[in-house]
Formats: structure tokens, sequence, C-alpha cells
């Protein structure tokens, strides 16, 4: 993996401005710049010039990825699924884009239905939302509860790990009593 340059970021994210389709990029840019990132975590702190160089180096890098990151997928979401311009994104980035296309997809749906008089497709719409389900992880002891599907799930102990009905496990994540568990979480 070649090493990254912040005048190579930068005229990338120049590029990107300048133009109102998506630019090519590396596939391997953001894990280029995460390489180059990773070498800053066993930084000691210092009042010395030379790290406080490296810590505006750092951040301008942060910085510059993330605009680049933001720019990028707001030039995405105004594209058809089918535009041959998504083909430029990296993995990262349509990875971030994916659940937003698919948001808009399903809003089209409802609004088609609700539009033509189909009170089927929204019955269905509201079957599937009422069957969802949300892997939580729990923060405490708590006793058995009744779903909003009214089954009972439960008792569970701190840590304990189960699917509950979607409206359920929201309550008990703003109580701070569980927290969702992500499916795809990118932590190593």
């Amino acid at each position: 993996m070649p090493r990254l340059k912040v005048e190579e970021l930068y005229n990338y994210f120049k590029a990107e401005k300048e133009n109102p389709m998506i630019q090519d990029v590396p596939k391997d840019l953001y894990k280029r710049i995460a390489q180059y990132l990773s070498r800053f975590e066993n930084l000691e702190e210092s009042k010395e010039i030379g790290y406080l160089l490296l810590i505006k180096e750092r951040n301008l890098l942060i910085e510059l990825a993330e605009r680049l990151i933001n720019l990028r997928l707001e030039k995405a979401k105004k594209l058809e699924e089918t535009d041959e311009q998504l083909l430029k994104l990296t993995d990262e980035e349509k990875y971030i884009l994916h659940p937003f296309k698919r948001e808009v997809k399903r809003k089209n749906l409802v609004l088609e239905a609700l539009k033509m008089g189909r009170v089927k497709q929204l019955e269905k719409a509201s079957r599937i939302v009422s069957s969802r389900t949300l892997l939580v992880r729990f923060l405490q002891d708590i006793p058995t509860i009744v779903g909003s599907d009214l089954k009972s799930y439960g008792p569970f102990k701190k840590e304990d790990v189960s699917n509950l009905p979607y409206d359920n496990a929201i309550t008990l994540i703003r109580k701070g009593i569980a927290e969702e568990v992500e499916s795809l979480e990118l932590s190593e």
C-alpha cells in the first residue's frame, strides 16, 4: 500500500469540490489514510514543535478525509442507483450509502401506495415494522417483560444478549437498561 501524502488527499478533495461528478479516487484511499493515521496512536504528548506539527498534520488529514467523504456522499445521494458514477465510490462509501438508498426506495414505495390507494401495501409495511426486532445487550438485570407482540421475554442478567421487538428494545435503550448490538460492527 503506497504511503499517503497530505498533498495527495488535498488534491482528491480539490478535484471533488471543483467537479459536479464523482471523481476517481483509489479504492484503498481510506485504508491508506487510516494506516497513515495509525502512526499517531502512540505519540507521547509533548510541547515540542515536532509533536505539535504532527498533531496539526493529523487533524488536517482527518478534516480533509471527513470533508471528502461528505462531499462524495452528497453527490451520490442525488444519483439513481443505476448511475455509473456510483462505481467510483470506495467500498467504505458504499457501506455508508447503502442504508440511505434503501430508505429512499422505501419512502417512494409508501408514497406510491398512498397515492394509488393501495391499502394492502401499507398494511404489509405495518406488519413488517411490527415484526421487526432489535438485538440488544443488557446493561443491568431486569425481570421478565411483556413485549409489544404480547410475548414474554426474560428475565435478563447484565451482559445477556437478546432479540426483542423493536419498540421494546428502543424503550430499554432510551432508559439506559440496554444497548443495541450492531450487526455490522467495524471494530476489530
